[in-house]
């Protein structure tokens, strides 16, 4: 089976940028062309953003979703809220009009779980009683650390990311017939949605650039649609995408908290932490890592010519 993320041959040039830049060295020379190496990858996408041929290919999740949709099945779409740093989903009531109309019964915001998943790790930093936790909400981080930092996994919160949580909820609102669609910025949580203990919580995952793709195909311009109104919205973990979400949503960003929260955003930042990890441990009872640089709102699914402040600024507003 393909992995998360493949190489193009006929694309690929040689250039070697994406064996360079990659954070795990899970990229390879072979026969001439670069090839992931799938037991090494964390599935970040930095190799899709640097690649200037565009030769890397993310495995695509718009045959599946179709197939649901030409099957007439129930479908729930779970929205990431970063879809606010693109200018053609801005307007969010229209969005969630064109997603109904390209087919969804019901369009929600996964900022619903994400309170409910922030709860879980306050929870947890109650009871451990000053052991750090490490927070489990990143995929990419999650991979990270189950395969090059392995005796860390004992710090992993035992939770499960918002887009997990958020399809069990649904399904347990809607009926276990539903199928959820996650629509969001990251490339790894394809991977996430597929592994066999989480199997069943999510029937598919769009980047953004997918849901794009597929409305034009369909002739949806959001831009056109009347406004409408969520199914289910999220409220306050709206903030989640953001560095520092998770404890501003937990309600842990307090001056007591201050020097025992820490929040690590960039890959390149969050492996030199882990490497020391035993060393900074002391005093530290939330750990919260995101593997993009200025958090989910810069996701390698999430093509935008924002600036990462414009983008804070829309997150903050809607």
């Amino acid at each position: 089976m393909m992995g998360i993320i493949s190489t193009i041959e006929a694309s690929c040039r040689d250039c070697y940028k994406c064996v360079r830049s990659c954070p795990v060295k899970a990229i390879r020379v072979t026969g001439g062309h670069a090839e992931v190496v799938e037991s090494h990858c964390i599935a970040d996408g930095h190799c899709v953003l640097v690649c200037p041929q565009q030769a890397k290919k993310v495995q695509d999740g718009k045959g599946l979703v179709r197939d649901f949709l030409l099957a007439k099945q129930k479908l729930a779409v779970s929205l990431a809220p970063s879809f606010v740093a693109l200018d053609e989903f801005s307007d969010y009531g229209r969005l969630v009009s064109a997603l109904h109309k390209l087919g969804f019964a019901y369009v929600t915001e996964t900022a619903e779980a994400a309170e409910l998943v922030a709860g879980e790790h306050q929870k947890l930093v109650e009871e451990q009683q000053g052991r750090a936790v490490i927070a489990s909400c990143c995929p990419v981080v999650v991979n990270l650390i189950e395969r090059y930092y392995p005796q860390l996994i004992q710090y992993l919160a035992p939770v499960v990311s918002p887009m997990i949580a958020h399809g069990r909820l649904l399904k347990s609102v809607y009926g276990a017939d539903l199928k959820v669609v996650f629509i969001g910025p990251c490339i790894g949580k394809k991977d996430e949605y597929s592994r066999a203990e989480l199997q069943g919580s999510i029937d598919a995952v769009l980047t953004f650039q997918e849901l794009k793709a597929m409305l034009a195909e369909e002739g949806i311009d959001p831009a056109r649609e009347t406004a409408g109104k969520f199914d289910r919205s999220g409220g306050t973990a709206r903030i989640f995408p953001t560095p520092g979400g998770l404890a501003k949503t937990a309600r842990l960003n307090t001056d007591l908290l201050a020097e025992e929260v820490i929040t690590i955003d960039g890959l390149e930042a969050g492996i030199d932490f882990l490497a020391r990890f035993d060393e900074v441990k002391a005093g530290l009872r939330l750990v919260e890592l995101l593997a993009c640089r200025g958090g989910c709102l810069m996701g390698p699914g999430l093509e935008s010519g924002l600036s990462l402040y414009r983008r804070r600024q829309r997150l903050l507003a809607y």
